[in-house]
């Protein structure tokens, strides 16, 4: 994920961070994003920085985001090196599995002090529900 992001915050690794981080995009998205994209955002964004909370000791949650024309993109960062694991749907893992059905991309990739969670959603009015596609390299 390249470039300055048109937002960007952190929050602490606590049981508030979930709710936090959907408060702070969705009060960010709605000049940028139609309605769609923005739901989608913000449960997304729920579910990646839930597992950053969960699966990581981070002391904070990073979350930055962009609009790109028609594409929204959305990273969370921790400091856990391990690759996120995406299942079937069943726990644990059923987050990863809904990013991965109605992002239309997603992926990960190392940082120097953990790793970065991405996704995108289609800011166009396409269905981005039949869009999942995950991808090894976030874009540039």
């Amino acid at each position: 994920m390249v470039g300055e992001l048109a937002f960007r915050t952190s929050m602490p690794r606590t049981g508030t961070a979930s709710r936090d981080a959907r408060h702070d995009l969705g009060a960010w998205l709605p000049e940028r994003c139609g309605p769609a994209a923005a739901e989608t955002a913000v449960l997304l964004v729920s579910e990646l920085v839930t597992n950053a909370v969960v699966h990581t000791r981070s002391a904070d949650v990073g979350l930055r985001a962009r609009c790109d024309g028609d594409t929204l993109l959305v990273a969370v960062d921790d400091d856990a090196a391990a690759p996120p694991v995406c299942c079937d749907g069943a726990t644990p893992g059923a987050g990863l599995a809904l990013v991965d059905s109605l992002a239309a991309r997603w992926g990960w990739e190392p940082l120097a002090t953990g790793k970065r969670v991405w996704f995108e959603v289609s800011c166009a009015g396409r269905d981005a529900a039949t869009q999942g596609r995950r991808d090894e390299e976030a874009p540039s």
